[in-house]
């Protein structure tokens, strides 16, 4: 009987847990990490000579506004468990954001920020994009 109960509440909890993804799925999160663009995230190293893989805060926000790396949209690298970065892409409202943001921030490297929106896939659909030092 005690056996059959455990098994119950694990059950319970398992579709819970379940239940409450589902339930957060689609609401706004804040996604902490580098703006980087596609062109330079996906070549490895930046046209300035940033490792992107291994860091991304040397990555300049001159190169991040050359042409082609706009047109290629950006990014934002959030540092993951295992050391490395996983890239959550921007919509096009977001692209649109990073360019402005960019242009007004007052420092040439160490592009760390806070993105607001809802994670659809691995893009977010952005809300907002802050400085994050």
């Amino acid at each position: 009987m005690k056996q059959k109960i455990t098994i119950i509440a694990v059950a319970a909890f398992i579709l819970a847990v379940l239940g409450g993804v589902s339930l957060f799925a689609g609401s706004s999160q804040t996604f902490t990490g580098y703006l980087a663009d596609n062109l330079c995230i996906e070549g490895g190293t930046a046209a300035d000579g940033a490792n992107m893989r291994t860091n991304p805060e040397d990555h300049t926000v001159m190169c991040a506004l050359m042409k082609p790396c706009i047109e290629s949209g950006y990014s934002v690298l959030v540092k993951n468990g295992s050391g490395g970065f996983d890239a959550y892409m921007l919509d096009k409202r977001g692209n649109k954001k990073a360019v402005e943001f960019l242009n007004n921030l007052h420092r040439e490297d160490d592009i760390f920020v806070h993105i607001m929106g809802t994670l659809k896939g691995d893009t977010i659909k952005v809300t907002e994009i802050k400085d994050a030092l």
